[in-house]
């Protein structure tokens, strides 16, 4: 980690308890986030608990403490699943982890956001309108930029910017 570009957000992550390494004391900053390790941090940040159990097929493998993020992120709306799964395992992409932001936001603040303009990425493709919003909020609030006027949505989140996108979140909702 000491050479990683994220380090400053990653201690910072770490600090606050929204992120922490692997049992080997290891960080792994390239490697790419999952759904529920996004849902999770999430969770962690904002402090968030549920009773009510989502309604996926596709988490009982897992601990009692994940699976309880996963309700809570459910229930707060920041995640959501498809045909009744939530598809844990699958890496988040940058898209998918700016949705993610944006409804945690919008749940913190009491009020849907909504920018003044849309980003001012070249890559937003065939997005919808949600996502779109999303990746502008990122953008208009300073928590996530992207490089050379793309914002590379299609591409797996990696832990590192995902550090840097949480700090900047939460400097942004407390």
């Amino acid at each position: 980690m000491s050479n990683s570009w994220a380090k400053g957000f990653i201690e910072k992550a770490v600090d606050q308890g929204i992120i922490k390494g692997y049992p080997d004391g290891t960080f792994k900053p390239n490697n790419h986030l999952t759904r529920v390790q996004a849902a999770a941090l999430l969770v962690r940040a904002l402090d968030l608990k549920s009773d009510e159990t989502a309604p996926f097929a596709d988490i009982d493998g897992y601990s009692a403490v994940t699976k309880a993020e996963i309700n809570a992120a459910y229930k707060f709306n920041i995640v959501k699943g498809q045909g009744g799964k939530f598809k844990p395992e699958e890496q988040v992409t940058r898209a998918q982890l700016a949705l993610m932001i944006h409804r945690a936001y919008d749940y913190k603040i009491g009020k849907k956001y909504i920018p003044s303009k849309k980003a001012p990425y070249t890559d937003f493709g065939n997005y919808d309108a949600e996502t779109v919003a999303a990746i502008s909020m990122l953008h208009e609030l300073g928590i996530a930029t992207g490089a050379e006027g793309k914002f590379s949505p299609s591409n797996p989140a990696t832990r590192a910017a995902a550090a840097k996108i949480l700090v900047n979140f939460m400097g942004n909702v407390k």
